[in-house]
């Protein structure tokens, strides 16, 4: 007997100019959806007698609109061929990143069929966040893409419904761990964020005890702080930062009585879309400062 494989092709664009709050169709915890940043969510049908494959797009849930220059679309393309023989659908899918700024770390997420009694499961995969599996794509660049290969087992040869969900990584907050000053001298502290393509404002209270905070400056936005001793609330908004990276700076002057080591934190952290509607928190990496530095 010859196997038979009907080649099914697919096109699907997904353009994030929305953002849902679909905790509840992925079945995962909140700390775990706190890691990543939630680009979308595509039902699936595989129609075996017809050897067709069609998507509609998941838009349940809380949604929050992007203004378009903050959008960054992705592409999801591929083929799937089914095994008669083996009772296999095989094939690729094929993200390609249509924004202006990296995709860091970005996988595609099995969460749901339709008919688990029928034993559709996926075969081939990287790992699992709970009990779903997923396809890692790694960082795709702006304009690049990455292809992973799919595999789902269906023993029972029936026509299937499966739900896929598109993430990355959410942008990270992050203070060196190896700054140090003399008591009574200016310092400057660098708050580090790796990709600000995904919010156009942000808000952030950042403390350090024996710092009199002054200032924050950056480049490319407007920055509103509120400058204490001891702390530091900085407000940024501008159109999102295109190359994927900034820094802002702090400045303060440290107390004459230090010495030791003291832990930066942020206490607060909130980001905006351009509608300055609240969206993912970014994950955040404190720093220390040392008084006085080593010789």
């Amino acid at each position: 007997m010859n196997k038979i494989f009907f080649k099914i092709p697919v096109l699907l664009t997904l353009s994030v100019f929305t953002f849902f709050n679909f905790n509840y169709a992925i079945g995962e915890s909140n700390k775990q959806n706190k890691l990543k940043y939630f680009l979308g969510a595509y039902k699936v049908h595989m129609n075996l007698a017809k050897g067709t494959m069609s998507f509609r797009q998941i838009k349940k849930g809380k949604k929050i609109s992007y203004k378009s220059e903050l959008a960054s679309s992705v592409t999801l393309s591929g083929y799937a061929s089914w095994d008669s023989i083996n009772k296999k659908l095989t094939g690729n899918l094929t993200l390609t990143n249509n924004g202006v700024a990296e995709l860091k770390n970005v996988d595609i997420r099995v969460y749901w069929f339709n008919n688990p009694a029928d034993k559709v499961k996926v075969e081939k995969y990287d790992g699992r966040i709970g009990k779903y599996p997923y396809l890692s794509y790694g960082n795709i660049p702006a304009g690049g893409s990455a292809t992973r290969n799919l595999t789902i087992l269906d023993p029972q040869v029936v026509s299937f419904n499966f739900a896929i969900s598109v993430w990355k990584d959410v942008p990270n907050v992050d203070i060196p761990d190896n700054l140090c000053g003399s008591p009574g001298e200016t310092v400057a502290i660098p708050i580090n964020i790796n990709d600000g393509s995904s919010f156009a404002a942000i808000d952030l209270t950042v403390n350090c005890t024996p710092v009199n905070f002054t200032d924050a400056q950056t480049t490319g936005w407007t920055i509103v702080d509120k400058p204490s001793a001891g702390s530091i609330k900085i407000s940024g908004a501008g159109v999102a930062l295109t190359n994927g990276s900034g820094i802002i700076t702090l400045s303060g002057i440290i107390s004459p009585l230090a010495s030791g080591s003291y832990p930066i934190t942020v206490s607060s952290s909130k980001m905006y879309d351009g509608q300055t509607n609240e969206i993912q928190s970014p994950t955040i990496s404190g720093g220390t400062l040392t008084v006085p530095c080593s010789p």
